[in-house]
């Protein structure tokens, strides 16, 4: 995705220089309410992993992170994420499931198998 300033958003940046040096209007953080009038501070770092895709959210490029440790923000998208079904085609199928099936327990497992280590 191609954007203003999307190139000066490398390594770790602060809630600021993203809204000040991009075209990105608004930042949200994924589980915490929040109004267009009110955002993470501006001080608080948010590490890009080179990655970042806002979207366009009631007419204003919009940015959602979540939180990360050591007190950082992190694009809630990840830059190279598994394919939904991507263990699925080499696994057997389970006793009882028929080939296409999925438990709500796969994409759990899935989904955790995306977060990044941070560490």
């Amino acid at each position: 995705m191609v954007y203003p300033g999307v190139d000066r958003l490398t390594g770790t940046v602060t809630v600021a220089d993203l809204l000040g040096l991009t075209a990105i209007d608004r930042i949200t953080v994924v589980g915490q309410p929040s109004t267009h009038a009110q955002g993470p501070d501006p001080a608080t770092p948010v590490l890009t992993r080179d990655h970042v895709r806002p979207d366009w959210r009631d007419g204003q490029l919009t940015l959602a992170v979540l939180p990360a440790a050591g007190g950082v923000l992190a694009p809630f998208e990840v830059p190279d994420p598994t394919p939904c079904c991507a263990d699925h085609a080499s696994r057997p199928t389970p006793a009882g499931h028929s080939a296409g099936d999925s438990s709500a327990a796969d994409h759990v497992l899935l989904r955790t198998d995306r977060v990044p280590s941070l560490a």
